[in-house]
């Protein structure tokens, strides 16, 4: 799977060659965790890419589960904290604005 995964990154990054003035970037995330005391947990694992970015691909830990896309420009795995969700590893593609 992970040859696959990156022979697409190869693909993508290849069709995109004759733009110079269009970005890719690649964000990785680990959920972090907020105590507020009396049992109560928030935990968050989300991205965001930038105002002229689109999210294009996201995907929740090593056996790559799928992100919740929360919009064009972000994803995230979930409230809840899962060691198997854990890093979210997003794929962001922008162009100058």
């Amino acid at each position: 799977m992970l040859r696959s995964v990156h022979k697409n990154w190869i693909s993508l990054t290849n069709s995109l060659a004759g733009y110079e003035d269009i970005s890719m970037r690649s964000i990785r995330s680990v959920m972090t965790s907020v105590d507020f005391g009396k049992n109560l947990m928030r935990s968050d694992c989300s991205v965001q890419c930038r105002d002229n970015e689109v999210l294009v691909t996201a995907y929740c830990g090593a056996t790559r589960n799928p992100a919740q896309f929360l919009g064009e420009r972000a994803a995230s795995c979930g409230l809840v904290p899962s060691a198997e969700n854990t890093p979210l590893v997003a794929i962001c593609v922008g162009s100058p604005q």
